[in-house]
């Protein structure tokens, strides 16, 4: 099936831009589950990190040539390994390096000693939630802003209101697709319809010696339809090699997207 993006997304990405001609804040929730007999299992799970990136999509040619800049969270509760050890932060601000991905110039990560991305772990669960950051680039003024870490679901949360699910679609050994829907764990066999946009797609289907799966698809679920679907892989995959699955959902529950992943 070929991608397809309908106006509401188009309608909520350019209320972002509008509203943010400075780089805006981005949020990714991970979280981890298994795998029982080729279907999600949601009986074991638990929060894995949240990433933040300083997204620039106005970015002009200039600006793209910006490498670095630094950002501030004015607070919160939660953990993260600097380089040299773990840190616990309880209510204080701190500021983090921010290193311009060389592969998307128009996004920043938050790096440490070591140049490895943050991940803010075991309190940043639900101790980022309306917390303040401000991002300063010095060699270019016109992209210093603010923004509040969108308010996101917990892990135990969104298993307690809905989570992305899959099961295997097999030809003999091979696995070919996944066939996803959007669940409550409780009741993994019926869909569950929401009543703002959501985006979804297989982030990654690892196998073997770190190979993946080709995928590429994206779906757009738009209000008050049913969210599921298949999604086939271009070339079929022996199930006794996978050992990963990862799964993406964005939602558009408030004006700036919070984007959910899961990984099995």
């Amino acid at each position: 099936m070929t991608r397809k993006i309908f106006a509401g997304v188009i309608l909520a990405l350019l209320m972002i831009s509008a509203a943010c001609a400075e780089p805006y804040l981005r949020v990714e929730h991970v979280s981890f589950a298994g795998i029982n007999e080729g279907r999600a299992d949601y009986s074991d799970t638990r929060f894995g990190y949240i990433r933040l990136r300083v997204r620039n999509d106005n970015a002009s040619e200039a600006e793209q040539n910006i490498l670095s800049g630094t950002i501030t969270l004015s607070g919160g509760n939660y953990s993260y390994y600097d380089g040299d050890s773990l840190k616990k932060v309880s209510g204080t601000s701190q500021t983090f390096t921010l290193i311009q991905n060389p592969d998307k110039k128009k996004d920043y990560r938050l790096l440490n000693k070591e140049q490895k991305e943050i991940r803010f772990a075991i309190e940043a669960d639900n101790g980022l939630n309306g917390v303040n950051a401000s991002w300063n680039f010095p060699d270019m003024p016109s992209m210093n802003g603010q923004d509040t870490i969108t308010n996101h679901k917990t892990t135990q949360q969104q298993k307690n209101t809905f989570v992305p699910y899959f099961e295997y679609v097999r030809d003999g050994s091979k696995v070919t697709g996944l066939k996803w829907r959007i669940v409550n764990p409780a009741d993994i066999e019926t869909p569950l319809t929401q009543n703002f946009y959501m985006g979804f797609n297989i982030d990654g289907v690892v196998y073997g010696d770190y190979m993946e799966a080709d995928v590429d698809e994206w779906t757009d679920i738009e209000p008050d339809t049913t969210p599921e679907g298949i999604i086939y892989f271009n070339e079929p995959v022996e199930e006794s090699e996978i050992w990963r699955v990862n799964l993406r959902l964005d939602t558009y529950e408030s004006e700036e997207p919070v984007r959910y992943l899961w990984s099995f």
